[in-house]
């Protein structure tokens, strides 16, 4: 999965959802139309009232439906994400030697192996582990994508609960979901 279509998905369900209450509104106005009008007798204005009260509950369970549906994407995309962030053997090289050979190595050493093996993710972990473990202060700090990448997906859920719990105004949508939004901008870049 790519971040795009992580964020597509996201805003499919809800989207969908969105749909969904909005259907269920319409059928809640029409009933109080017919509540509020004074022409039916008691027994169909009891029925109207109890066909509001579950309608009140299926918008409930949708946005607990779709909740639990997103959180769900979020989880697996973040595994997939976590997973991308092991340690390659392929990726290593004959520097990796020099960590393991029982040398105490220096700062400018690492510094060395890292501009040597610029841009292989797991020489730099490992570097930057062993940096750690060893108390030596390097001019370097390994970020990876894959990290930056969880923080943002971790917001979608929340987001989205957001954006659905405030669906009836279209401002809070195009805030936090449109093409404007920070969001949009992060999963589009």
């Amino acid at each position: 999965m790519t971040n795009k279509s992580y964020f597509t998905a996201i805003k499919n369900k809800v989207d969908e959802t969105i749909k969904e209450l909005q259907a269920l509104d319409a059928k809640k106005i029409a009933n109080d139309k017919l509540i509020t009008s004074g022409v039916y007798k008691d027994d169909y204005v009891e029925e109207l009232r109890a066909e509001n009260r579950e309608i009140k509950h299926a918008k409930d369970n949708g946005i607990t439906r779709a909740e639990s549906e997103i959180q769900k994407m979020c989880d697996s995309y973040v595994q997939e994400l976590r997973m991308s962030e092991g340690l390659d053997g392929s990726e290593l090289t004959d520097d990796v030697k020099l960590l393991n050979c029982g040398v105490k190595m220096s700062d400018k050493d690492l510094m060395g192996i890292l501009a040597r093996n610029k841009g292989n993710k797991t020489m730099e972990q490992i570097v930057s582990r062993y940096a750690n473990e060893n108390n030596i202060k390097i001019d370097f700090v390994y970020t990876s994508e894959s990290m930056q990448s969880i923080r943002i997906v971790e917001q979608a859920p929340y987001v989205a609960k957001v954006v659905m719990k405030n669906y009836s105004d279209s401002s809070v949508y195009d805030r936090l979901l449109g093409e404007n939004s920070d969001m949009y901008k992060a999963y589009n870049a």
